[in-house]
Order: structure tokens, then sequence, then C-alpha cells
């Protein structure tokens, strides 16, 4: 991602994307922007939902005027108990509004967590991420690699509380991205 610095970026997500606990000035975006150069927009809300993400996106990246957009969700469907297909919806139409928009979408694979029932979903919606975005060369960010260990969980090192990162998760999260 390095070499988008000039555009105009929109973070569209939920709390790991707002930076929970610590605020928007600990997240892997204020990091981004403070150390590498970006002006990356953070539109993270705690406990938003993909759907909740797909109502906003006119307001919050077409209305900015973003020439890309960082989408990353899916953790709070899990723990809500939204459907696969229901997640995987409101991907496709965000990343369909983006395009047509001729707005660059880029995907964030979600960050484990310590919940092996919302893992075993949120795994399939990780592949189906993956796949998707390699069939229509949509760019992603593997977060998820970084910081899993090797039980499939989240890092201790770089956990908060199970679900979100803690600041060397963020500082982690922000490298990937930057890579």
């Amino acid at each position: 991602m390095n070499d988008r610095r000039n555009l105009t970026i929109i973070a569209l997500g939920d709390s790991i994307t707002q930076g929970y606990p610590y605020g928007i000035k600990a997240s892997w975006v204020n990091i981004l922007n403070t150390e590498k150069g970006f002006n990356i927009i953070n539109k993270g809300i705690n406990g938003d939902t993909l759907e909740g993400m797909l109502e906003r996106f006119q307001r919050d990246v077409v209305e900015l005027q973003a020439e890309m957009v960082i989408i990353m969700g899916g953790t709070n469907d899990a723990f809500i108990g939204f459907s696969l297909e229901s997640m995987q919806y409101n991907i496709k139409e965000m990343v369909k509004k983006a395009m047509n928009l001729k707005i660059i979408p880029v995907i964030g694979i979600p960050i484990p967590t310590d919940e092996p029932f919302v893992e075993r979903k949120l795994n399939r919606f990780r592949d189906f991420l993956k796949k998707f975005c390699e069939d229509r060369k949509i760019s992603y960010i593997d977060f998820y690699k970084v910081m899993v260990n090797v039980d499939g969980l989240i890092k201790k090192e770089l956990d908060f509380d199970g679900v979100h990162p803690n600041m060397e998760g963020y500082r982690v999260m922000a490298v990937e991205a930057y890579n």
C-alpha cells in the first residue's frame, strides 16, 4: 500500500479499525498516518457489522469522495450469529458499489479471536474473502496471518481481550497494511 499515499483513502470497519479500546490514535490506521505519511480517514465504528457498513457506505465512503476504501469486518457478524451468506452478500455489495464508482476496494482479512465457535465461521469467511479477491483481482491485506498463533487463535502477545489487538497488535497490523 506504500505507493498510495496521495489517494483519498477510507478505512471502513468496526472496533478493530477504530482502535478499541485505546481509541483512534492507537489504531493501525493512525499508525500508518503518523508514521508512514498516509492520510487515511478512519471510519471504524465499535460494534458495527458488515450490514451496518453497507448502510453507511454512501455517507462514509462515496460522499467523502474516496479513491480507495479498505473494508474490514465480519467479527461482530460472527459473534451475533449472522449467516455466512449475509456476510458474503454485504461484502460483495460494498465491492460492487466501490467498483461502479471507480473507487479501489481493498479487503482486510479479519484477525483471529479466542472464541472457537466464532473462529469456525470466520475461517470460512476468510477463505471466501481470499478467493473472492483473487477471482476479481482485488487487493487484500491479510491481517489474520500476522495475528494468529499455532492454535488458530489470536496471539496472546498481541491480544487485549480475545477479540481486539493490544497496542503492539495494532502496530503489527499497520506494518502488514503498509507492506
